[in-house]
């Protein structure tokens, strides 16, 4: 197959949605099939309007300029497919204000590709938009939607909503590998890490950007509510995607005294979260949504546990392991978690057990990727 693929960025950035973008691709190509990447620059104006809507900010362009703006990037996108001539289009639903415009024209004439929504979750799903900015999103991801031939939903969680919510165009789940690690020091060295424990206290590990969907302040703050006695938190994501919210993370390690407990690490490569997990007794995913929940399902692939909120999705990805599982729902419930874990040595060598062996039953990337080329066929 022709496929043309767009995204915003490129397939080297290391968010969860990336990370299973660039490993279809890299599955497709494996296959046979010609992928060719549209990367939709990350700098440009109508990608800082989605990330501003993203985190509920005030844009500077008037709505009627914002939607001119929409209009010109979506048939720019369009005319970059039509020279690619695919037979199907797959769009990261991330891009959905050009997806809208782009899909509809791609939809006229003698050579019209299949067209295919490629869904991690809505970003109207997001709690902390305001309620207007809520409406505005939800109107133009229905455009989008509704533009599409077919949906592709990294879980059965999503397409549960979307149906919910009436979406009524054909929706395959496709779910995450966990296996991307393997092999790596996160699995050969995670028994003389915990073997040191004592020494170094007990690690917990936050992965993924620091945005306010992730409740990474919640997290710093439960932490320090006793946890922090015997552990230490590394945080290890991009801090460069909202950085008054890192802002108020950094402010609170320093007005609770953590300092010497809790490490923001920034975003590392594969090798880094490989170092990172091994060097961690439990993975802590405090999120208010996630569409699925990579970072669970390859800790638990390495042998970590997990404590986790009851995010959509994550109680999904985290079913085959129930015994390497905690959940939190608030930030109480999440310190208590916290503290028990720390002080619990049976808990903690109970969780790590059923992780490990759980490990083997975590999906892989190879068959995410022959169940979605399956998808994309009509």
């Amino acid at each position: 197959m022709r496929i043309a693929w767009v995204l915003y960025g490129s397939l080297e950035e290391r968010t969860g949605g990336t990370i299973y973008d660039a490993r279809v691709v890299e599955g497709l190509r494996r296959a046979g099939d010609d992928v060719h990447v549209v990367s939709l620059d990350e700098d440009s104006a109508h990608v800082d309007a989605a990330m501003h809507a993203r985190h509920g900010l005030q844009r500077t362009l008037p709505p009627i300029a914002r939607a001119a703006t929409m209009a010109k990037a979506g048939l720019a996108l369009a005319r970059r497919i039509r020279e690619l001539d695919p037979e199907v289009v797959v769009g990261d639903e991330l891009c959905f204000r050009e997806l809208g415009i782009a899909f509809r024209r791609l939809g006229h004439g003698e050579r019209r590709p299949r067209r295919v929504l490629l869904v991690h979750h809505l970003t109207a799903w997001e709690l902390e938009l305001s309620p207007l900015r809520r409406r505005v999103v939800r109107a133009a991801e229905r455009f989008a939607i509704e533009a599409a031939d077919a949906l592709i939903v990294t879980s059965r969680t999503t397409k549960e909503r979307l149906v919910a919510e009436g979406v009524r165009e054909r929706i395959d789940v496709v779910v995450p590998g966990a296996d991307r690690l393997s092999g790596s020091e996160s699995e050969s060295e995670s028994e003389s890490e915990s073997e040191s424990e004592s020494e170094s206290g007990v690690g917990f590990l936050f992965l993924g950007a620091v945005v306010e969907r992730k409740q990474v302040l919640e997290l710093v703050r439960a932490f320090g509510r006793g946890a922090h006695r015997r552990g230490r938190l590394a945080i290890v994501g991009s801090v460069t995607r909202d950085a008054a919210y890192v802002a108020r993370v950094r402010e609170a390690i320093a007005e609770l005294g953590l300092g010497e407990q809790v490490v923001m690490d920034g975003e590392v490569d594969e090798a880094g979260v490989a170092h990172a997990l091994a060097d961690a007794d439990v993975l802590v995913m405090p999120s208010t949504l996630e569409g699925y929940g990579i970072a669970a399902t390859e800790a638990v692939h390495a042998g970590v546990p997990v404590i986790a909120a009851r995010a959509q999705g994550l109680e999904e990805a985290l079913a085959p392991c129930p015994d390497a599982t905690l959940f939190a729902d608030d930030e109480d419930a999440l310190a208590a978690t916290l503290d028990r874990f720390a002080n619990d040595d049976a808990l903690r060598a109970a969780m790590t057990a059923a992780a490990r062996a759980a490990a083997l039953r975590m999906p892989t990337w190879a068959s995410c990727a022959e169940r979605f080329r399956a998808a994309l066929l009509p």
